[in-house]
């Protein structure tokens, strides 16, 4: 199989500060200098906040179906709209990888080893989570 170029960023917003954009533009920046297109959320919103979360998960499953492998941050696993993004990634047959600051595509998740409906169902409280990149 052939190194994927256009790459879905994903990871946890809700609850973070300024929805964690900074943290998904390093990333971005990162996948790119490493020679990777990024379709970031972060940028594809244009700034806009003040939809519902119904309506930026919509407009984020069209870029799942576009990329050609998803990258997801730290915390992922506590975020419903990450968790989606997988479950969607991984049902059109995408590969599935841990962003990593070096390679930025890291390893690969195995989602069969992983239950992400019990992630999406979970009470998420995200306030107070400490992501250091």
């Amino acid at each position: 199989m052939t190194e994927p170029k256009l790459v879905y960023l994903s990871g946890p917003m809700s609850g973070h500060e300024d929805f964690n954009y900074p943290v998904f533009n390093r990333a971005a920046t990162r996948l790119r200098e490493l020679g990777y297109d990024v379709i970031n959320p972060a940028e594809t919103a244009g700034g806009i906040v003040h939809l519902s979360r119904a309506t930026f998960l919509r407009i984020d499953m069209g870029y799942v179906m576009a990329a050609e492998a998803v990258a997801v941050l730290p915390g992922w696993e506590k975020s419903r709209g990450a968790c989606l993004e997988m479950m969607v990634g991984d049902a059109i047959d995408l590969p599935i990888h841990q962003f990593n600051w070096f390679r930025g595509l890291g390893s690969r998740i195995d989602i069969e080893g992983v239950d992400l409906r019990a992630s999406y169902r979970a009470d998420h409280v995200l306030s107070g989570m400490d992501v250091a990149i």
